[in-house]
């Protein structure tokens, strides 16, 4: 399967994964750095995809201070390829360590489950809800749990359906808050 070679300023080395609405590349710096590079499918690029993506940008610079949040580093919305650019976090998903690994023991489940508040704390601290926190949305990195992906975030207080349609659930439906079922 062939990917770009370059993505902004990031000569892309592989795809990581993919979603509904995008995929998501290992890249490198000019530098060296590794780096996250999630882009809109092209046939899901539109005015409204667009938005979306322009605000999970915005989402992602106001996260600091925590190492369990992949660290924003650059976006380009109106580029004819959008992308946003965070910190690479080796290693699997929590979903794919379960899927594909032994039963985690109740010691690294009570661990990974305070570990996981401390990043959810940075991210209620600056007013933002993850909308679609998934097991394949963290990842096992070296130091513990880093949450990667904000492509569902909403801030805090927000007109509700500012970015959605009514009558629209958001979210990975196996995860979403029996409260949300009802929207």
């Amino acid at each position: 399967m062939s990917h770009p070679e370059r993505i902004g300023p990031y000569a892309v080395e592989r795809r990581l994964g993919a979603g509904g609405m995008g995929e998501v590349y290992l890249a490198y710096s000019v530098a060296g750095d590794p780096v996250a590079v999630k882009v809109i499918r092209p046939e899901r690029t539109n005015a409204h995809s667009r938005a979306r993506f322009e605000r999970e940008a915005a989402i992602a610079r106001t996260l600091t201070g925590t190492g369990r949040v992949a660290r924003f580093i650059d976006a380009d919305p109106t580029a004819d390829l959008p992308w946003l650019a965070t910190d690479y976090v080796p290693g699997r998903s929590v979903y794919d360590t379960v899927d594909h690994g032994e039963p985690l023991s109740v010691l690294h489940v009570a661990s990974l489950g305070a570990l996981l508040a401390e990043g959810l704390a940075a991210v209620h601290a600056v007013d933002l809800v993850h909308r679609d926190l998934t097991a394949k949305n963290v990842m096992m990195g070296d130091f513990g749990p880093v949450i990667i992906d904000f492509g569902l975030g909403a801030f805090v207080g927000a007109e509700k359906g500012s970015m959605s349609q009514d009558g629209t659930i958001l979210g990975t439906v196996a995860y979403i808050p029996p409260s949300r079922h009802s929207e």
